[in-house]
C-alpha cells in the first residue's frame, strides 16, 4: 500500500492509497450506486478486482444499461431473461469465481440491459453478503453530463453513492462528442469550454447532482483522470467548490491505481 501521513499547508492530498475500495469503506452486503460520467465503467471494474482479491463476492449490474467491454466479457454473466435458474446459479458462480455480471438481456453486441432496481433487490435476497456495484446513470461514453429529471435511477436504499466526474473533460469544447445531455449542461454553465467551474456547477447548480444524491447513503465525489499537477489543482478547485455536499472526496487515476483522499482547504466551505 502506498499510504502516507496527512500533509500540511496547501497540499490537497490527505494520503495516497492504491485501493479505492478501502478508501470507500465498502462492507459485505453493501449496494454501491455509481453515477456521473467519465469513468463509471472502469471504476466499477476496478472495485470488483480489489474486492475479489480480498475474497469478497461482487456482482456488477445496472438499473439502466451496461456496456459490454472486453473486461466485462471475461466475467461470468447471467442473463435473467434467459437463465431461468439464475437465483440458484449466482451463489455457485460467486463461490468459485468471486465476480459475476448480472443483467436482463443483451442489446446488440456491445450493450446489456440492466435488470432495474427490482433486480438489485433480488440479488440482495439471493446473496445477502455480496457487494452489488450498480451503474445507476448513463452517459453514452461521454466525459461529462448533467442529469435529466428522471436520473439517476437508483436501486432501493443504496449504502454508498459515488459520483464520478472526469477531470479529462477540462479544456474540451462543449459539444456532443464530449458532453451527454448538452442542453442540460448549458442550463448549469455558460461558456464554450469545460472548466473546473463547470464541474462545480454540474454538482451544485440548480437541478445538478447535489439535488439528486440519495439522502440515506454515504455520498462520495470521485474525480477521475487525476494524473498530473494541473489535474490535481483542478481537483482541489472542484473539491473546495462543492463544499460539504459529500461525505468524502477522492481524486485519482483508476487505471494506474493511485487514489488521493482530499482535504478541505478553505474555511468558508466548512460547516
Amino acid at each position: 500500500m502506498r499510504d502516507r501521513r496527512p500533509t500540511e499547508g496547501n497540499d490537497p492530498i490527505g494520503f495516497t492509497h492504491d485501493q479505492i475500495s478501502s478508501l470507500l469503506g465498502i462492507e459485505p452486503g453493501d449496494v454501491v450506486a455509481v453515477i456521473g460520467a467519465g469513468g463509471k465503467h472502469t471504476l466499477m471494474y476496478r472495485l470488483s478486482e480489489e474486492l475479489a482479491a480480498a475474497s469478497r463476492s461482487v456482482v456488477l449490474t445496472s438499473t439502466t444499461n451496461l456496456h459490454r467491454s472486453a473486461d466485462y466479457a471475461r466475467l461470468s454473466t447471467l442473463l435473467t431473461h434467459r437463465d431461468a435458474d439464475w437465483r440458484a446459479d449466482l451463489p455457485k458462480v460467486l463461490a468459485t469465481r468471486r465476480r459475476a455480471v448480472l443483467v436482463e438481456s443483451e442489446i446488440g453486441s456491445n450493450l446489456y440491459r440492466g435488470p432495474g432496481p427490482d433486480g438489485v433487490t433480488a440479488i440482495q435476497k439471493v446473496s445477502p453478503e455480496t457487494v452489488v456495484l450498480v451503474k445507476a446513470d448513463g452517459a453514452r461514453k461521454r466525459l461529462l453530463k448533467a442529469p435529466a429529471e428522471y436520473e439517476p435511477v437508483y436501486p432501493p436504499k443504496p449504502d454508498l453513492c459515488v459520483l464520478v466526474l472526469s477531470l479529462a473533460a477540462i479544456g474540451k469544447p462543449f459539444d456532443d462528442r464530449v458532453v451527454h445531455r448538452l442542453e442540460r449542461v448549458r442550463t448549469l454553465f455558460k461558456g464554450d469550454t469545460v472548466t473546473p467551474q463547470t464541474l462545480v456547477e454540474i454538482v451544485c447548480g440548480s437541478g445538478g447532482y447535489a439535488d439528486r444524491l440519495p439522502p440515506a447513503a454515504r455520498n462520495v465525489l470521485y474525480l477521475s483522470a487525476c494524473n498530473s499537477g494541473p489535474a490535481l489543482q483542478a481537483a482541489q478547485y472542484v473539491a473546495d467548490g462543492t463544499g460539504n455536499t459529500f461525505h468524502l472526496k477522492i481524486c485519482g487515476d483508476t487505471i494506474d491505481g493511485t487514489f488521493h483522499l482530499m482535504k478541505q482547504l478553505h474555511a468558508r466551505d466548512q460547516s
